[in-house]
């Protein structure tokens, strides 16, 4: 008898400690699930967030390209376009800026790629820059 109850007091006990064991593995497997979901939930807050800013970004500029200024800038611009009372002012450079300008390309053309020997473009091309 005296073992009989041994017996039943240990596969209690065990039964108790398996019980415990079970509960404790799927409540932890929860809090893991739950924290997933936290994590997965600020993500998609962050975004969002991110979305709403990008949405009033555009909502400006969408407020901004529906204006009249600019409109009638970029028919300037594009269409060249102008108002009634506009006259419109060309400014050409002075005849020696032109001729400073097209020096550097006089410079190119008698020192042409075309007349070095290949060792020398090689060399240009590897150690110059």
């Amino acid at each position: 008898m005296a073992k009989k109850r041994l017996v039943i007091s240990i596969l209690f006990v065990l039964g108790g400690l398996a019980l415990i064991a079970f509960v404790s593995h799927k409540a932890i497997r929860e809090a893991y699930r739950n924290r997933q979901i936290e994590k997965e939930v600020e993500i998609l807050m962050q975004e969002a967030e991110k979305l709403r800013q990008d949405n009033k970004s555009l909502e400006d500029k969408i407020g901004y390209f529906e204006t009249q200024e600019f409109q009638e800038w970029e028919a300037k611009k594009k269409l060249n376009f102008q108002k009634e009372d506009e006259s419109v002012v060309v400014v050409r450079p002075s005849p020696s800026q032109e001729t400073n300008e097209s020096e550097p390309e006089k410079k190119e053309e008698n020192g042409s790629k075309e007349d070095m020997p290949n060792y020398k473009k090689w060399w240009n091309y590897f150690f110059k820059y």
